[in-house]
């Protein structure tokens, strides 16, 4: 995804270098997040979401299949001409 998303921004119509900034935001958040969450025994705000690496990665790989679904409907439905 990282690779192509200047392409994929390109052509959806918004502006490349956005899209990018865009990505790299989330990722960045989406990298601090958990890592808060894991190490939430120094944190006193986080102790009641405290969980374990199983559950942390069970839920990620659970949001990355329903992006990724988004993103074959978006491209099926681009490819097909509806909009």
């Amino acid at each position: 995804m990282n690779l192509y998303s200047s392409k994929i921004f390109e052509q959806s119509g918004i502006d490349p270098k956005f899209g990018t900034w865009l990505v790299g935001v989330f990722n960045f958040i989406g990298a601090i997040i958990p890592m808060l969450i894991i190490n939430s025994n120094k944190l006193y705000f986080l102790t009641c979401l405290e969980c374990g690496r199983k559950i942390l990665l069970t839920i990620s790989f659970g949001v990355m299949f329903v992006s990724h679904i988004f993103i074959v409907y978006g491209n099926y439905n681009m490819l097909s001409g509806v909009r």
